[in-house]
């Protein structure tokens, strides 16, 4: 594992986690959760694709662990995608 997997960086690219829930009740609670996170500025959802995606974009490193332990919360996954946007 290195800094890049192990945190989201800073900045406006941000990192995608795929999620897989069809429903957006679901959706608007793990949104409203993670808000609540220190350094995160950003959350967007792509529902055009399945698994869903959000993007996280952050004002400084925040940690994918706890990403994760915060979605686990509420019963779901959250995968990251990639290590940068193209």
């Amino acid at each position: 594992m290195s800094y890049l997997t192990e945190y989201i960086l800073p900045g406006t690219a941000g990192k995608i986690f795929l999620m897989g829930t069809d429903y957006s009740n679901d959706y608007q609670r793990v949104l409203k959760i993670l808000d609540k996170v220190k350094g995160i500025s950003m959350v967007s959802l792509n529902d055009s694709v399945f698994p869903r995606e959000i993007t996280i974009c952050t004002e400084k490193p925040v940690a994918v662990r706890e990403v994760q332990q915060r979605v686990k919360a509420f019963g779901f996954h959250a995968i990251p995608k990639a290590f940068f946007l193209y």
